[in-house]
């Protein structure tokens, strides 16, 4: 009886000890809600719990600083392949790219992995309705953008009013501007007085029944006339470097083809970066083009020091 009694103690005491065990070993066999290796949707909710448990994904800007992207969904879909829409991370505070018709630029403003994109500028160049639809629907996505995540060679931005992110493809890690050919000793001093035509704009020849005009009237301003309206613009030259303050222009009307133009040169020359000669060509690379805008001279309209002096030679003054 006693030994009875004693192997139902036994058997009593194992069952208790296997219920308050039980627990732990569910415990340790639960799995994490979120699987932060995989390539789904980032919810704020997966993020922050990734984040919290050491698993978050690269979100330093300075990380992408340099590197080139090609938008592969667009609004969770895959966009066309006969589109090239790419996105480049320029510096910490700008982006630049390709919508697949348009160049465009934007300043961009990031904390963390939050990102906000001022308002953008683009060329102005029609093409066929699916590429213009395309880089209309890319643009206004990208323009409302408020959060970003990268992960190895894939880049995410997430925007307002869209529940799938724009999703990129690394394609490169460096700039692709084209090194500087400048000639040794060219500064700005030696163009003031000089008198520019416009020649290339975007890669193409301009049409020739538009005057587009460029003059280094000082070493810190420029003027000319866009092809309807005369501009000016402030401009800062560190060696061949160049930057301009916002263009000032007149305000007449022409024809469209003449104001589509216009507007173009104007945008290209706005976001200008360096200048340099090519034989007796004028180029000046910008922001908002794969290609640099290409001047041919048509006169001089002051003399530099060196020429003045020379017509001085044996005159007399009283």
């Amino acid at each position: 009886m006693n030994r009875n009694r004693a192997l139902m103690m036994l058997v009593l005491g194992l069952s208790v000890a296997g219920a308050v065990s039980l627990p732990k070993v569910a415990a340790a066999q639960e799995r994490p809600p979120y699987n932060c290796r995989t390539r789904e949707v980032w919810t704020p909710e997966k993020e922050q719990w990734c984040a919290e448990h050491g698993r978050q994904p690269s979100t330093s800007i300075e990380n992408l600083v340099g590197t080139d992207w090609q938008l592969t969904r667009l609004n969770g879909s895959p966009v066309s392949d006969q589109v090239q829409t790419t996105l480049m991370v320029e510096s910490s505070d700008r982006i630049v790219g390709s919508g697949g018709c348009n160049r465009y630029f934007a300043p961009i403003t990031v904390d963390g992995n939050a990102l906000t994109v001022g308002q953008a500028g683009s060329t102005m160049m029609a093409c066929e309705p699916l590429i213009m639809d395309q880089e209309t629907q890319f643009l206004a996505s990208l323009q409302t953008a408020t959060r970003f995540v990268q992960r190895g060679r894939t880049l995410r931005i997430f925007s307002d009013g869209q529940r799938r992110p724009l999703r990129f493809v690394q394609t490169s890690s460096s700039s692709q501007i084209p090194p500087s050919n400048t000639a040794p000793g060219l500064m700005i001093n030696d163009l003031i007085g000089t008198e520019w035509q416009l020649d290339e704009l975007n890669g193409s020849p301009v049409s020739a029944d538009i005057q587009t005009t460029l003059t280094v009237e000082s070493s810190d301003r420029i003027v000319g006339k866009g092809g309807c309206n005369g501009y000016f613009a402030g401009m800062t030259v560190d060696g061949n470097t160049l930057s301009l303050s916002p263009i000032g222009a007149t305000m007449a009307m022409c024809e469209p083809a003449v104001m589509n133009q216009e507007s173009q040169f104007f945008l290209v020359l706005q976001s200008a970066t360096r200048f340099e000669k090519e034989g007796d060509s004028l180029l000046i690379y910008s922001d908002a083009s794969d290609y640099p805008l290409r001047f041919s001279p048509i006169g001089s309209t002051a003399s530099t020091p060196s020429d003045l002096i020379a017509s001085l030679v044996g005159t007399e003054w009283l």
